[in-house]
C-alpha cells in the first residue's frame, strides 16, 4: 500500500468515526430537546393563574369603575363585558390596573367578568358581576 493509500484509509476511518459520533450527538440532542419541551409544557401548565375573585363594580354617571384583587402570577387581565347577562360583546385585553368603562348608558345594566393572564395562558373566568350606571 502506498503512502497516499494509507493516508486515504486513515482519513476514511477518521471520517466514519466522526460521522458516527455526530449521529450519536444528534440523537442525544433530540432526547434532551424533547425532555426540555416536555418539562416546559408541564411547568407552563402549573403556572397558569387562578381565576380572579369577582370584580368590584362601582357605577357613576355614564361609567363603571372595575376593580379587583391581584392574582398571584398574573401579568395582565382581560375584561369581558356587555349589556346581557353572559357579559358578551366587548373584550379589553392587557389591563394591569383598575379600569373605567366610559360612555355607558345611564340606567342600563352591564355585566362584567374577567380572567388573569400570564405567559402560560389565561385563567378560568371570574364570577360575573353587574352594575348600572347612575
Amino acid at each position: 500500500m502506498t503512502q497516499e493509500e494509507a493516508i486515504l484509509v486513515s482519513l476514511t476511518q477518521q471520517l466514519q468515526a466522526a460521522v458516527t459520533s455526530l449521529q450519536y450527538d444528534i440523537g442525544l440532542l433530540k432526547q434532551v430537546t424533547s425532555q426540555i419541551l416536555s418539562n416546559t409544557q408541564a411547568t407552563d401548565n402549573q403556572l397558569r393563574p387562578v381565576a380572579p375573585i369577582s370584580p368590584t363594580l362601582t357605577p357613576a354617571p355614564g361609567q363603571i369603575t372595575i376593580a379587583w384583587n391581584a392574582v398571584n402570577g398574573a401579568e395582565t387581565y382581560t375584561i369581558y363585558w356587555g349589556s346581557s347577562p353572559n357579559a358578551q360583546g366587548n373584550v379589553i385585553r392587557m389591563v394591569t390596573n383598575t379600569y373605567v368603562l366610559t360612555g355607558l348608558s345611564t340606567g342600563q345594566q352591564y355585566w362584567v367578568y374577567m380572567t388573569a393572564v400570564n405567559r402560560a395562558g389565561e385563567s378560568a373566568p371570574s364570577p360575573i358581576s353587574t352594575a348600572t350606571p347612575t
